[in-house]
Formats: C-alpha cells, structure tokens, sequence
C-alpha cells in the first residue's frame, strides 16, 4: 500500500522511517516532493504486517502533532 500527504518536514520522514525500519525488520520505503510549493511525501508500506503499519502511522502522526505544536 502506498500513501501519499502532506508533510512539514520530510527529512524527518525519513530519518523516522531508517529507525522503524531498523528497529522492526520492515522494509518501509519513503520518497518527497513538492508540489505547488507543499512538500508531500510518498509511503510505501509494501508487505508490512498491520500492526508495524498502525504503529507506524501512529507514531508518525504523533511527530507531525508536535511539529504542529499539537502536543
């Protein structure tokens, strides 16, 4: 499964992205662009089980909240 959204700074993507994949023993891929000035990034899940894939998208949720001040 892919996803592609809006994220404020990439480069922490992918930074989190090494650690999961590394601490996990997935193979979680990550890609970024922008597009119309708004940097989006791209997730590639590919066979990740569904409970890294919660974990995942939690965790990285909750690093977007505290960018946004949220937390």
């Amino acid at each position: 499964m892919k996803t592609k959204r809006i994220i404020y700074a990439p480069s922490a993507v992918t930074k989190f992205t090494f650690k999961f994949n590394k601490e996990n023993n997935t193979n979680i891929e990550n890609s970024d662009e922008v597009i119309d000035v708004f940097p989006f990034v791209t997730i590639d899940f590919k066979e990740t089980p569904f409970q890294l894939f919660f974990e995942y998208t939690y965790e990285l949720g909750s690093l977007q909240s505290c960018k946004n001040n949220l937390c």
